[in-house]
């Protein structure tokens, strides 16, 4: 969950002219306009640390100028080369020439320097860092506005009128959870605190195990010399590093990761990297489980009383599947079902076991794609138990999608699913409709949901063998060659026009002629 304030939002709009922003892109970091568009670039700012020769680690700011100056000129270079699916999109972005520059691997720079996250140090670093990558950013756009021409939206504005030098971008920068791209370049994610400092992938490489460890921790472990396969194994089950005795004290204190820091210190970093950005940031301010309504209340009047445009929330725990976890191993996953347990927390449902022997009936229903044989099997209590469909016709895509909804649906009755329930979502899908004994079949799904419907309607005991009729009995015809019309093709039919008793023939295709309800010929109409 999270919160946009519209209120800081266009406070600060450059063209409020324009209209009042209404929302944001899921992640936050991005209010705009109707029809505007994302254009977005990050630069990884640990690699500007530098070591002089006497091993004193310190930023590169001239290095880190020119490339905020280049990237600026690139991303304004990529609105007049893309091509956008629609003109509105294209008007309106050209408009405003909003740009989305932003960084990743500030928690990589913090580690590089000594500095752990949570301090007032580190926050003032980023209030700094970000301070600097504006004025750059505003200079190479003004200089572009010299250049090439102010956004055109630029001469209604509001600076305009103030008699302000114009800009070539109504927004320079943006902070992007750069979630995917950070992994790709070996980065910590946008201004997050590191997430876990390792973690492992099973049963790779003929059965072995891999650990991924952060490359600053594992680099600073070894020269400390309390790296072991040990202390891996324990955080890669999710255990802190907090809790080791191995671990030096100072590193301890450098190494908080995103669970050890506390929400308030989430949202300070927000807020200092928020006074220099124009656009929004994207960043989690991260709960324990235990969190309370009154904890994430006091987060939201933190981030609106620091001016940030927005604020995300997650509790962790909170969702049954998580984009990020800690914590892979067999025993972590049998504490985390014996929690739910204990809790009461939804497991995963187990299909019951099949018997060797299960008694059902067999029905021909006629679809648009040709006979289908729905074989239904009961349980012991007379429930159905699962489901078999067989297409007349061997092999192909409809005899492969007849046997995928059957397996699913038996899936879900061994599972326990009220019949009725997996019946009403196999009905109304539509295909080829047909016409079979009086009621429509627009489908394979459909034609099962039929059977189900039916056996749902009858009573519990199943018939006689002898009370049985040959359509529900016999799956001979199912092994018979399909003919042209169950294969689609087209076909043709001698029909009788009565005022000339004289032949006529009607192409007739299944997918478009309205079906007999007794033969399923096709219909003509003279």
């Amino acid at each position: 969950p999270g919160m946009i304030f519209l209120d800081e939002v266009n406070r600060n709009s450059p063209v409020i002219h324009l209209g009042r922003i209404t929302a944001t892109n899921p992640c936050g970091e991005q209010p705009l306009l109707p029809n505007e568009s994302c254009n977005l670039g990050s630069i990884d700012v640990a690699k500007f640390i530098e070591g002089d020769k006497n091993g004193v680690t310190q930023i590169n700011w001239d290095r880190l100028a020119q490339t905020v100056r280049l990237a600026t000129r690139m991303l304004d270079n990529v609105i007049d080369a893309n091509k956008y699916a629609v003109e509105a999109i294209e008007s309106m972005t050209h408009a405003t020439r909003k740009l989305g520059l932003g960084l990743m691997g500030f928690a990589d720079m913090l580690v590089q320097l000594g500095i752990p996250y949570d301090t007032e140090e580190a926050v003032e670093l980023g209030r700094k860092l970000m301070a600097f990558i504006r004025d750059n950013a505003d200079a190479e756009s003004l200089a572009l506005a010299e250049e090439r021409g102010a956004f055109p939206a630029w001469h209604d504005s509001e600076a305009a009128q103030r008699g302000d030098k114009p800009y070539r971008n109504a927004c320079r920068l943006t902070v992007a959870p750069t979630g995917t791209i950070s992994m790709i370049a070996g980065a910590s994610s946008g201004i997050e605190p590191i997430f876990s400092l390792a973690f492992r992938k099973q049963n790779i490489l003929e059965g072995q195990t891999l650990y991924y460890v952060d490359k600053n921790f594992e680099r600073i472990s070894k020269e400390r010399g309390f790296y072991s396969d040990d202390l891996l194994e324990h955080l890669s089950n999710g255990g802190s590093l907090q809790d080791r005795e191995d671990v030096p004290e100072d590193i301890k204190r450098l190494f908080h990761v995103a669970s050890d820091i506390s929400p308030r210190d989430h949202v300070l970093m927000q807020a200092a990297f928020q006074e220099s950005t124009d656009a929004g940031i994207s960043k989690t301010i991260n709960f324990p489980n235990e969190a309370t309504v009154e904890d994430v209340e006091d987060a939201y009047q933190l981030a609106w009383e620091t001016r940030c445009k927005g604020i995300t929330v997650y509790r962790a725990g909170s969702r049954e599947k998580e984009v990020l976890t800690a914590g892979t191993s067999d025993d972590a996953k049998t504490d985390l079902e014996s929690s739910a347990i204990d809790e009461g927390l939804p497991e995963y449902i187990t299909p019951s076991e099949r018997p060797a022997m299960l008694n059902g009936i067999t029905r021909r229903v006629r679809t648009g794609r040709g006979n289908l044989f729905v074989t239904v099997n009961m349980a012991n209590d007379n429930r159905p138990f699962e489901v078999f469909a067989t297409h007349g016709k061997a092999g192909g895509n409809d005899a492969a999608m007849a046997e995928a909804v059957s397996r699913m649906a038996s899936l879900a009755l061994r599972s326990g699913i009220n019949p009725v329930d997996v019946s009403e979502q196999l009905r109304g899908i539509t295909d080829v409709p047909a016409w079979d004994e009086g009621e429509m079949i627009r489908s394979v799904p459909d034609a099962i949901a039929s059977v189900l419907d039916r056996i749902n309607r009858e009573s519990t005991a199943l018939p006689a063998q002898e009370e049985l009729n040959d359509r529900e009995t016999s799956q001979a015809g199912m092994f018979d060659p399909p003919s042209p019309k169950e294969l689609g093709m087209p076909t043709a039919q001698p029909i009788q026009v009565i005022e000339q008793q004289t032949k006529v023939t009607v192409p007739v295709g299944t997918s478009a002629a309205d079906l007999c309800p007794e033969c399923s010929s096709a219909v003509a109409h003279v």
